[in-house]
């Protein structure tokens, strides 16, 4: 989509708007009961907060960083009809990208917009089933061919699977 139409539409939706407000109200109107779970509660969403926020701003230092390279470079390296470079690239950045998968979400759907293809961001998220900080762990458990091996079928798959959402609206 173009920003001209993006420029009248709000950053969140009504719903959503919604249901944060009214979660909001269920966690003060517990608060002022005293209920003792509410304290679980807060920790929880704390802890959620920790957890997510240091993704998000990694995130967002990608897209502030994507929206700093020109449209015709991501284009070039990251088309629709880039061929193979440009899978590895998808790949390789999917196997080293970290926490939640939805925090990826906008930085994709940015480089989508700018031309890169269903295919590539198929190829970066089915790749982020790889865990570099878990390899070594993988290895002592299974050993390392097995390793090796799974790995391959991983990026195989994630290859198989760019190749097939190459085409999908």
């Amino acid at each position: 989509m173009s920003p001209k139409k993006n420029a009248g539409k709000p950053m969140f939706s009504r719903n959503s708007l919604i249901a944060l407000a009214l979660t909001l109200c269920a966690y003060l109107l517990l608060q002022l009961t005293g209920s003792p779970q509410i304290g679980t509660a807060w920790a929880h969403v704390w802890n959620l907060l920790l957890q997510i926020l240091p993704v998000l701003g990694v995130v967002l230092l990608f897209m502030t960083g994507g929206n700093l390279v020109p449209n015709s470079f991501v284009k070039r390296h990251l088309g629709g009809k880039q061929g193979g470079k440009a899978y590895l690239f998808a790949l390789a950045a999917g196997t080293l990208s970290h926490g939640p998968v939805y925090a990826w979400y906008p930085f994709l759907s940015e480089l989508q917009k700018k031309g890169v293809s269903n295919g590539k961001i198929a190829a970066f998220l089915f790749a982020r089933a790889i865990k570099i900080p878990l390899l070594a762990a993988m290895v002592f458990y299974f050993g390392l061919p097995f390793t090796i091996v799974f790995t391959a079928c991983i990026l195989g798959g994630a290859l198989l699977m760019a190749v097939l959402f190459e085409n999908v609206p």
